[in-house]
């Protein structure tokens, strides 16, 4: 539970200080593991892609849904840290579409 307590303070400090991170799960990724892997030692910039992947619970980094999640739930508890209105427009489409799919083809 303390790890993803830390992952959810992160994340709001984040979305706190970043604009950019708001608008972007991609780059609030990156914002999470760049600070997450400096706390570790870890320096993600200069790893190659299979690398970071395939060692993401050794190097202790939090998986990219949890943070997809954790942005959500933080962003539905704070408005003023939500996306731009077109993102979150767009974020709420791509839901919806996704749940009409689940319920149509999932056996």
């Amino acid at each position: 539970m303390s790890e993803l307590q830390t992952t959810q303070d992160l994340v709001k400090e984040i979305l706190k200080t970043s604009p950019k991170a708001r608008n972007s799960d991609n780059y609030l990724l990156y914002a999470v593991y760049s600070t997450v892997g400096k706390r570790h030692g870890i320096d993600i910039d200069n790893m190659s892609v299979p690398t970071f992947f395939l060692h993401l619970k050794e190097y202790e980094l939090p998986s990219p849904e949890t943070i997809r999640r954790t942005r959500q739930k933080i962003q539905a508890a704070y408005p003023e840290l939500a996306g731009c209105d077109d993102v979150e427009a767009m974020r709420k489409l791509r839901e919806e579409t996704y749940r009409d799919y689940a319920r149509g083809h999932i056996v």
